[in-house]
């Protein structure tokens, strides 16, 4: 089991109260899902992410068990949905790709995949850290500016997650299940929301990735975000905030990069 925590936040405007609810990736659950379900159990952990390949028969079973697991332990889960155009997959830099075409098959690979899976879960992820993927935003910039992604690969995969988007907002209507569309960023990348946003793309809750270690000021506060720290400017959007990926225990402190 991958021990990045998850944290899941409702912030309403801002205010000081907030429901704090925590989870941890688990991917593709694992060989033991049941042993996975009782160790979250045990440890009152409440959520779980897992990765979506559903057009891969294989993976959709091993999904569906593992999911299934977790619901009979009380344990929500949220699906993160990946197509070809996902990081690493094969139209990942097909950045000059016709957008009409794009936007089609992303919707045509993603509705299957919230079909085949809309009975066991409600909220569903489109693909991860888009706003990390190469030449997603132009040179020199950080990120804070809707403008920053004013660019072919920007454009390409705004025409993905509008597609995904319109898929699972065409479930939701068709089923009239509450599914939800999260659409998540990293660091101080809050220019990719409102790029998205201005793309057409529709978002039910806010994801978010960050790894503080602990010198670092807190999430409200630390002025590197802008005012309010990261969780202020992520409440400026008044939705709810799922913090998926978080550095519990500083897991990376000393590897790599960090």
């Amino acid at each position: 089991m991958h021990t990045t925590l998850l944290l899941v936040l409702h912030l309403l405007h801002l205010r000081s109260t907030a429901a704090l609810e925590f989870g941890v990736n688990v991917h593709n659950g694992g060989a033991n899902p049941q042993r996975l379900a009782e160790m979250l159990s045990q440890r009152n952990l409440k959520h779980a992410r897992f990765d979506l390949w559903g057009n891969d028969p294989k993976s959709l079973a091993t999904f569906r068990t593992a999911v299934g697991a977790l619901n009979a332990a009380g344990i929500r889960s949220e699906a993160v949905v990946f197509t070809v155009f996902s990081r690493d997959q094969k139209r990942s830099k097909d950045c000059g790709a016709d957008l009409r075409e794009v936007e089609a098959t992303a919707y045509n690979q993603t509705k299957p995949q919230i079909e085949a899976t809309k009975d066991l879960l409600r909220d569903f992820e489109l693909q991860n850290e888009v706003n990390l993927y190469p030449n997603m935003k132009a040179p020199n910039t950080t990120g804070q500016n809707a403008s920053d992604y004013e660019v072919l690969c920007g454009h390409m995969q705004a025409a993905v997650l509008r597609g995904m988007s319109r898929a699972v907002a065409d479930v939701r209507r068709d089923s009239g299940l509450p599914l939800r569309i999260i659409v998540g960023t990293t660091d101080r990348s809050f220019g990719f929301i409102r790029f998205m946003q201005s793309q057409n793309v529709s978002i039910d809750v806010l994801g978010y990735h960050i790894y503080p270690w602990s010198e670092n000021k807190p999430l409200d506060q630390d002025p590197f975000f802008g005012p309010g720290g990261c969780l202020g400017q992520l409440g400026i959007f008044q939705l709810p905030i799922r913090i998926n990926e978080y550095n519990a225990g500083e897991i990376y402190a000393g590897t790599g990069a960090y």
